[in-house]
């Protein structure tokens, strides 16, 4: 692991500028918070702040110490320390665009880069001058503020997290009981949270899952309190509970339904840190999505004193406790009793998830299923909807799902985004220009392949598993839907998919609110080679009267779901 950070530290000397004081990125794609070009040559301070970490960390010379201190300094003027001002204690993205130009600020930077600059005063505050000491702890306390009057509620997990540590850290050293007991009842908040609706809102997530994990060990290496470690050890069981139920051992994989991922496989990071922290052994792939074990955003998750996973729950990375398994879930309820709800089914070398209501933007996976073939640890089954090859935000799935099979109806949103589920919702909602929507039924593996059965139905395989689309003639607003196959390279793997197109054709003005019925919807299935393709065909009818689409599939064990007929601001899980 030493050799690997280390080299990472290598490639972050290159990138560092004398003359700035911090380090430099290229801007990439889905830069929610940036408004600069794609491209650009930006400085970063968040990775400025990893990178004195690795410094301190990996060869504390002390020519590596001033230019801590150097860095420290920059990152530390980029903060609003205004106390009247929109963005007081937050930090900007970039130097290149300061807070009073950014368009969408990043609030999170409180908890980000406030929790960076409390593990360097917690791990290394004799490399620091008196008054650069000093200056690291007032902007620590800007940030303290600046989470307090955000106030983030349990349902943001991957921010609370940082929140209640950096609220209870900045209270200790300061000497501030005000911050000490903000930051218990954050923590106490989120137990209660997750006692009151029997999981995470943000649910399954399997990036956020490890990260709140890690946020653990972060608060139980710089909080003393002896009641906010109570609480963060509570939350960690939790954490540990939510991760095994979901984990399916066969595949390596997070099991589905997934609120926030950004990626179809686990990271390489994520799954050095399950073998390492429950001593077990993972199936993975080869080419597994950014192999770097080291944490280039934050730097300190790479040096926190390890927290193994609870004895008790290690079986549930290994094998299953019965197969085929069925786990249903609760993520959130709500005031007016409805729920979101999910379920996952498992065997001992395939897996498939879904969750009752969501939208589908980027980060979503409201429909996902992996399985394990001879030559490949995971392939992944995925269901997207697409705007111009984009996934779209404003868009809604209501399924439901028994063992092996899932049904599905769509519809579309008038208060959601584009791409991002509230940062870029158009001037007028619900209001989108387009020249291609489509719902997307993908395979992504080494070896996978997609063949039409007839019907309307189409089969994705690989091995000796299919995934099975049953799809149905579906009416988007007064067009008629078409469907068709296709396959695309993805990195190293291949991806083949079958796609209900919406509407293709010149780019045009979609208003959701007056475009009439959405009737769309499909069956899916996953099977063995030798089962049996369901015969009935999938029948959606739309109920004027109640404002439903109303969907049915199967005599035995058939299923039945429900979506809105026209689009609106239907409830979504977050």
């Amino acid at each position: 692991m030493d050799t690997e950070l280390k080299k990472l530290l290598v490639d972050l000397d290159k990138t560092y500028d004398p003359e700035c004081c911090l380090v430099q990125i290229t801007v990439g794609e889905g830069a929610y918070h940036c408004s600069l070009p794609v491209g650009s040559l930006v400085h970063f301070g968040r990775r400025s702040l990893a990178y004195v970490i690795y410094m301190l960390e990996l060869d504390p010379v002390e020519e590596r110490k001033a230019r801590a201190c150097d860095i420290v300094r920059a990152v530390l003027a980029l903060q609003d320390r205004d106390p009247i001002s929109r963005t007081y204690g937050i930090w900007p993205l970039y130097l290149e665009e300061p807070l009073s130009v950014m368009k969408v600020p990043d609030w999170n930077y409180a908890s980000f880069v406030g929790s960076q600059l409390i593990f360097l005063r917690h791990r290394h505050a004799s490399v620091f001058p008196p008054e650069l000491l000093d200056e690291i702890e007032k902007a620590a306390l800007h940030a303290a503020w600046s989470v307090f009057r955000r106030n983030s509620g349990p349902d943001y997990t991957n921010v609370a997290f940082p929140s209640a540590g950096v609220a209870v850290a900045v209270g200790e050293f300061s000497g501030d009981p005000f911050f000490v007991e903000y930051g218990r009842k954050l923590l106490t908040g989120m137990v209660e949270d997750h006692a009151l609706h029997g999981g995470f809102n943000e649910y399954n997530s399997p990036g956020y899952t490890l990260v709140c994990l890690n946020w653990c060990e972060w608060i139980l290496d710089v909080v003393v309190d002896v009641e906010a470690r109570r609480m963060t050890e509570k939350m960690r069981t939790l954490v540990w509970e939510d991760y095994a139920d979901h984990f399916h051992p066969g595949t390596g994989q997070l099991a589905g339904p997934q609120s926030r991922s950004y990626h179809e496989f686990l990271l390489e990071r994520a799954v050095f840190y399950l073998e390492n922290r429950a001593e077990i052994s993972i199936p993975h792939r080869e080419e597994a999505e950014n192999r770097e074990r080291g944490d280039l955003t934050l730097g300190f998750l790479d040096f926190l004193t390890p927290s193994p996973c609870p004895d008790e729950l290690r079986k549930g990375f290994v094998q299953l406790e019965t197969s085929p398994i069925e786990r249903k879930h609760v993520y959130l309820k709500r005031a007016d009793g409805s729920v979101v709800s999910g379920v996952t089914w498992m065997d001992e070398d395939a897996c498939l998830g879904s969750v009752n209501r969501d939208n589908l933007w980027d980060q979503r996976r409201p429909v996902l299923g992996y399985w394990r073939t001879e030559n490949d640890p995971a392939v992944c089954f995925r269901v997207r909807f697409l705007k111009n090859g984009v996934d779209f935000a404003s868009t809604y799935i209501s399924s439901v799902q028994k063992a092996n099979r899932v049904l599905s109806v769509f519809s579309l949103l008038t208060h959601k985004g584009d791409w991002h589920e509230h940062l870029d919702r158009p001037e007028v909602p619900g209001v989108f220009e387009a020249s291609d929507f489509r719902i997307r039924f993908q395979l992504i593996g080494k070896e996978v392949g997609i063949r039409g059965l007839g019907d309307l139905r189409f089969e994705l395989f690989s091995g000796d598993r299919r995934l099975v689309v049953h799809g149905f003639s579906g009416q988007f607003g007064e067009g008629m839907v078409d469907w068709q196959i296709g396959e695309s390279s993805h990195g190293k793997d291949k991806c083949v998919y079958v796609d209900a197109v919406c509407y293709s054709g010149a780019p045009k003005v979609f208003d959701f609110r007056e475009m009439g019925p959405v009737v769309m919807g499909a069956g899916m299935e996953l099977l063995k080679t030798g089962d049996l393709v369901t015969k009935e065909e999938v029948n959606i009818e739309p109920n004027k009267e109640a404002s439903l689409v109303v969907a049915k599939w199967g005599k035995k064990e058939a299923l039945e779901v429900e979506g809105p007929l026209s689009p609106g601001a239907h409830p979504c899980s977050m």
